[in-house]
């Protein structure tokens, strides 16, 4: 008898959740010694296994995600809410077209249409704008605002300094172990940062102007916080 109901709309967290769901069960299969596994090499087996598991890890915290906050209330960037409004959309543009056509099928054959999340916003080019508070601030005092219900740094403390690329993802690792709000060091993280050399800028709150120091050797460049 056919079928004729139309295909249900799923959303991303359910569809993280049934994926979770056929990736342990396709898991499953492969990992056993059965008739639908007993002409299938043990090298192909292992591959898709792979392929299985670097797709769904993911699966289980979109379908239920931590209830974390960050830091400081409002501070919310364009990836962070393009991921709050579509929670698939990390994994559909990193998956590659054979995941992408896993995760199609199996929407398919669950009965249900699913309509893949857009690109992820371009990144803004250039230096962010400053409000006028802000720009007051910078020239009057020390420009980072002291997150709610903390204590100010001391005076001594007011130095900004950019570092390399393995200290700030040790960084971000720390601050996921102590659950900050921050995010945690991955290889996404990884992927995105620069790898330019090394440059510090300090400033003391007494000065209206930052100093800024040129690392020593060629290809170094300066950085200046403060206009």
């Amino acid at each position: 008898m056919k079928n004729d109901t139309a295909p249900s709309e799923i959303d991303d967290r359910r569809l993280a959740a049934l994926l979770s769901a056929q990736a342990f069960i396709e898991i499953r299969m492969l990992a056993g010694s059965g008739p639908a596994t007993r002409d299938v090499s043990r090298t192909a087996r292992l591959e898709r296994i792979r392929f299985l598991a670097n797709l769904c890890h993911n699966m289980p915290g979109i379908a239920n995600p931590p209830k974390m906050q960050p830091v400081r209330k409002g501070l919310v960037s364009s990836r962070d809410r393009a991921m709050a409004e579509r929670p698939m959309i990390w994994t559909w543009h990193t998956s590659g077209p054979e995941g992408q056509a896993w995760i199609l099928q199996q929407v398919k054959e669950a009965g249900h249409r699913w309509t893949p999340p857009p690109p992820f916003p371009e990144h803004r080019k250039g230096a962010p704008k400053l409000t006028t508070r802000q720009r007051v601030g910078s020239l009057v005092g020390w420009p980072v605002r002291t997150p709610s219900g903390r204590r100010p740094l001391p005076e001594e403390a007011r130095v900004l300094k950019a570092v390399d690329t393995d200290t700030v993802n040790a960084l971000y690792e720390e601050a996921g172990r102590l659950r900050l709000g921050l995010g945690q060091g991955s290889p996404w993280l990884r992927a995105h940062l620069t790898r330019a050399p090394n440059t510090s800028s300090t400033r003391t709150p007494r000065r209206t102007t930052g100093r800024t120091r040129r690392p020593d050797g060629p290809g170094g460049s300066a950085v200046s916080f403060f206009k």
